[in-house]
């Protein structure tokens, strides 16, 4: 597999073609391979280069070395934080319910309860924590399902706020741990795809 390098020059004359260029280094291989979005930041914030093999650099100097070192696990930081980050949110079930949606166990009849574009929820008893649940923002992600190719392309999230308690709104399948309004189901599943009755998804509570 092809590796790049994002290479740190502190002294002029060391490439003829790039005098007095800085550039981080920086190797992904096999064995190290960065996130897409590790690598969008450094390439974002580092004026930066992506050699083939054929002209791959190495450091020779003791403070090249110690900036790939210094940059690589600066790298490594930021992959883990985005991992931890990842890993924090909960999986469950979600399912979708159709109007009328009013009188919510929430709000009650106040239709200002109901965010733009109606991309709400009702929340199941695993995350309903007697009523405290009411107004919180999720973000949600539908993640797989019985049914073949149910999420939608990317696997997009869309965040939802609570507004009602799913227990009221009737049978609904496998005790969900959220039911989704029919937009906001609609935004992470595959609309040319029939038959979806339930997603699993991940969910995070977000400010």
């Amino acid at each position: 597999m092809n590796s790049f390098r994002l290479i740190f020059l502190s002294s002029p004359g060391r490439e003829e073609a790039h005098e007095d260029v800085k550039k981080v280094c920086i190797r992904s291989s096999t064995s190290f391979r960065l996130p897409v979005p590790v690598r969008r930041f450094l390439f974002n914030h580092f004026p930066v280069y992506k050699s083939s093999p054929s002209s791959a650099y190495s450091p020779r100097t003791l403070r090249e070395k110690a900036m790939c070192t210094l940059v690589n696990a600066f790298a490594l930081l930021i992959s883990v934080l985005l991992l931890l980050h990842r890993t924090a949110a909960d999986v469950g079930t979600a399912v979708s319910y159709r109007p009328p949606y009013h009188h919510t166990a929430c709000f009650g009849d106040d239709s200002s309860q109901f965010p733009s574009g109606n991309l709400f929820a009702a929340a199941g008893e695993g995350i309903w924590d007697n009523g405290a649940a009411c107004g919180r923002f999720y973000r949600v992600r539908c993640l797989s399902s019985a049914v073949a190719r149910a999420c939608a392309a990317g696997r997009p999230s869309v965040v939802v706020k609570i507004v009602d308690r799913a227990a009221r709104l009737g049978p609904l399948r496998g005790r969900p741990t959220m039911a989704l309004s029919l937009a906001a189901f609609g935004a992470i599943t595959n609309s040319s795809v029939g038959g979806i009755t339930q997603i699993n998804v991940d969910f995070l509570e977000i400010s």
